[in-house]
């Protein structure tokens, strides 16, 4: 039996003893307790002999809803493989290329987002070896609209292609809006753009429907 902040929760005296897992919705409040009772309230699990005590674990979650009240992005960062086939196809849905960046940076910007340093990089591009070496690109319909950050990284390379489940947690997609969803769908369509369905109706009454990249990535 267990009980949280003295109320029983799950299981009462002689019952429930073959049950792998559970999963039970509780209450949380600001101080909790839990209490695990065998064979009766007030014979605790540690009072039972080791010959016949079983192995019972418990984890408690507490599931909440988190506005971040974000009104737009400012870029949306893509990873790709082949940097002239993705602009082309981004180019197809209206983007144009809007700032561009140096290929390289030092050492320590790259260890700043992650890249093991020194790298294999020898300088022969500046400013200095050991850093990164990347093609990178400011893509979207003007600035005010938000951008997508299209970047194919050289050294390191890395060619593990995008997540391949809408439902991975974490950032896995980006989201376009239009005012004419069913237009967009048709004329993104004929230029050959993968969709994973036709445009579809989420429970709350909105639209949206789905496409990838050439490699992979989601909006």
């Amino acid at each position: 039996m267990v009980r949280l902040n003295h109320v029983t929760v799950f299981g009462t005296v002689g019952s429930n003893a073959c049950v792998e897992s559970v999963d039970i919705p509780v209450t949380l409040a600001a101080d909790n307790s839990v209490e695990i009772a065998s064979v009766s309230p007030t014979d605790s699990i540690e009072a039972i002999p080791v010959a016949t005590a079983q192995k019972v674990s418990f984890r408690i979650t507490q599931a909440s809803k988190v506005k971040l009240h974000i009104l737009s992005g400012v870029h949306y960062n893509t990873n790709v493989s082949n940097f002239e086939a993705s602009c082309a196809f981004y180019g197809k849905l209206g983007f144009t290329t809007l700032s561009g960046f140096s290929d390289t940076n030092t050492q320590e910007i790259a260890r700043a987002i992650g890249i093991e340093t020194p790298t294999e990089y020898d300088g022969s591009k500046g400013p200095t070896a050991g850093g990164y070496l990347l093609h990178r690109e400011l893509i979207g319909l003007g600035f005010m609209g938000g951008t997508i950050d299209l970047i194919e990284f050289t050294i390191p390379r890395d060619d593990e292609p995008p997540y391949a489940r809408l439902n991975r947690l974490g950032m896995a997609k980006g989201v376009f809006y239009t005012n004419d969803l069913d237009r967009t769908w048709q004329e993104f369509s004929v230029q050959g753009i993968r969709f994973l369905s036709e445009p579809v109706v989420r429970a709350d009454g909105t639209r949206f429907a789905t496409f990838m990249d050439p490699d992979g990535t989601f909006y």
